[in-house]
């Protein structure tokens, strides 16, 4: 999953795609991420990504995960801005 997420950050859909399928499998397994390093990732890459349904995913998944993301509360605040 590493691997995906640092080609996405150099191609940007590639990790809006990723962005969407993460959320996916997050939801469905969110007992096996207990500290996942694509968290820091993504949350980098959120300003890049402009499409609706991956910016979306990233939102649900820093809110989901919000205490293993440093920083998450100030994001979040920021989107609104």
């Amino acid at each position: 999953m590493k691997s995906v997420i640092q080609a996405g950050s150099q191609a940007i859909h590639i990790l809006a795609e990723a962005c969407v399928v993460l959320q996916i499998i997050y939801r469905k397994y969110p007992e096996r991420f207990t500290h996942d390093e694509s968290f820091k990732t993504l949350v980098e890459n959120l300003p890049n990504i402009s499409e609706p349904e991956p910016r979306g995913s990233l939102v649900w998944i820093i809110g989901e995960f919000a205490e293993r993301i440093p920083g998450s509360v100030e994001i979040i605040k920021g989107l609104g801005e």
